[in-house]
C-alpha cells in the first residue's frame, strides 16, 4: 500500500483500500493478533484508565435521561464506565470474541454492525467512536450514516489519530512512520480535513487537540525506536515537564490526538 494526499483538500490515505468485507473479516479474525493486543480480559482492564479519562472529559454531556451509542466498543471498558451516567448505552463491534465477552461477562447489548442498529430503529443523544473513524472505507457516507440516528440535539463524539502528530510532521522518524502507517488505519486526519469530512456529512463540529502520549514515549523512539515507554525514560522526568511538553504540542497544533464533537447542521 502507498501513503497518498489529495491534491484538492489534503486528506492523507493509504492507496489501494481493503474492501468493506475484507476488513470486516480482518477485524473479526485478525486484527487484534497483528496489534499484539492481549486477551480480551485483559483487554477490558487495560481500557478502564482511557475509559476513565474520556468519561471525564464527557462530563457535561453524560446524563442519566440520555441514550448512547459506542461503535468500536472493543473489550467493553468504556461501556461498563458509561452505564451507570446513563439511561442506556449498546454497542457495536464487529470481533467476535469481544462482542461475546462483553455480552457475557458485563451484561450488554453489542452489535456485530452498525447495519444491525439501524435496523432496530433507535434513536440516540450520543454516539460515541474512540479511534474508529480513521477505519472506515468513506469517513464521510459513514457519518452522513449514524447521522441519521442522532436525536435532533444529539451529539457525534470523535477521538482520532492526528496526521500532525509532532513524530510524524516535526520530528519525521522513520521507525515510528513505519508504526504509524498501517493497512487497518485507511484515513489520517488533520483538524482542517476532518472538519472538512463533518461538514460534509451536514454536521457542524468543534475540533481540539490532545496530547495522549508523553515525552517519555518520544524520547523512546528517538532512542530505541520502539512504540513503548522504558522505565527509565520515565522515572527520569517529571510529571510537570510532561504535561509542559504536552501543552507545547498541542499550542503548536503537534498534537498526537484529536477530539471532535459533531452536531446536527443548526442544532
Amino acid at each position: 500500500m502507498q501513503v497518498r494526499r489529495c491534491l484538492n483538500c489534503g486528506l492523507i490515505f493509504l492507496w489501494p483500500s481493503a474492501s468493506e468485507k475484507e476488513l470486516e473479516e480482518y477485524y473479526d479474525k485478525s486484527y487484534g493478533d497483528d496489534c499484539g493486543d492481549p486477551p480480551v480480559p485483559e483487554r477490558y482492564r487495560v481500557g478502564l484508565k482511557d475509559a476513565a479519562v474520556r468519561i471525564d472529559r464527557l462530563r457535561g454531556l453524560l446524563g442519566p435521561e440520555k441514550e448512547a451509542l459506542e461503535i468500536g466498543s472493543d473489550a467493553g471498558s468504556f461501556l461498563s464506565m458509561a452505564k451507570p451516567r446513563l439511561k442506556r448505552i449498546i454497542g457495536v463491534e464487529p470481533n467476535t470474541g469481544c462482542r461475546r465477552w462483553v455480552e457475557g461477562n458485563l451484561g450488554m447489548t453489542v452489535f456485530p454492525r452498525v447495519d444491525d442498529v439501524i435496523a432496530e430503529g433507535g434513536v440516540y443523544d450520543m454516539i460515541f467512536m474512540f479511534h474508529v473513524l480513521e477505519h472506515m472505507t468513506n469517513p464521510v457516507a459513514f457519518l452522513r450514516r449514524i447521522r441519521a440516528l442522532l436525536r435532533p440535539q444529539g451529539r457525534v463524539i470523535v477521538e482520532i489519530p492526528s496526521i500532525n502528530d509532532a513524530l510524524v510532521s516535526v520530528y519525521r522518524l522513520p521507525s515510528f512512520a513505519h508504526f504509524y502507517y498501517q493497512k487497518a488505519h485507511l484515513f489520517y486526519f488533520s483538524k482542517d480535513t476532518l472538519k472538512r469530512a463533518f461538514n460534509s456529512a451536514g454536521l457542524d463540529v468543534e475540533i481540539w487537540g490532545l496530547q495522549h502520549y508523553g515525552l517519555s514515549n518520544h524520547l523512546n523512539w528517538f532512542f530505541t525506536a520502539r512504540p513503548r515507554a522504558n522505565g527509565r525514560c520515565r522515572s527520569i522526568i517529571p510529571a510537570f515537564l510532561q504535561n509542559i511538553y504536552a501543552r507545547m504540542l498541542i499550542r503548536a497544533g503537534c498534537s498526537d490526538t484529536l477530539w471532535a464533537i459533531g452536531s446536527l447542521n443548526g442544532q
